[in-house]
């Protein structure tokens, strides 16, 4: 199924682009669709339902949704406070008895779990800084945490 923007939805979209600097490429980046996709709805093209839902929407956990029109810079830091800690136990890697990480280490072994961990560690590096409403200090620390585990040193041990 596919669906267009409304004007204004468009509208929103291009003021929330306009006020946060943001190219038509970055845009869509945080956004979660492709750069075709978001010059096809800014030309008044019809997109798949879940482009549509990305471009009209940003989702930050599955608790918490915005609409564009009512998200400003920091309100999910505002409105998130200390809910849960993004770094040392994110809830969308602990919303079980067993965490993500210690489930890896079962199912590949520590030692490839180190490995990719160090990996992480360079790609939250990489993208420190880039991703809308993501503060840079936050990937600076996933980045670190990472690190410590690639290096035998779980931090949740702290």
């Amino acid at each position: 199924m596919k669906v267009r923007l409304s004007a204004d939805e468009a509208n929103k979209l291009l003021r929330f682009q306009r006020d946060n600097g943001l190219s038509n490429t970055a845009m869509a980046e945080h956004l979660g669709v492709s750069p075709g996709v978001w010059t096809r709805a800014m030309a008044g093209e019809s997109v798949r339902i879940g482009s549509y839902k990305k471009l009209t929407a940003i989702q930050v956990d599955q608790h918490w949704s915005y609409d564009l029109a009512e998200l400003q810079p920091n309100t999910i830091d505002i409105e998130m406070g200390d809910a849960h800690d993004m770094v040392n136990s994110p809830s969308h890697y602990a919303d079980s008895s067993i965490e993500c990480i210690d489930a890896m280490v079962a199912a590949f072994g520590q030692e490839r779990v180190q490995d990719y961990s160090e990996i992480a560690a360079f790609k939250y590096q990489w993208r420190c800084g880039k991703k809308l409403y993501n503060d840079a200090n936050q990937d600076k620390a996933k980045s670190v945490w990472y690190l410590r585990y690639s290096m035998g040193d779980d931090p949740r041990e702290d």
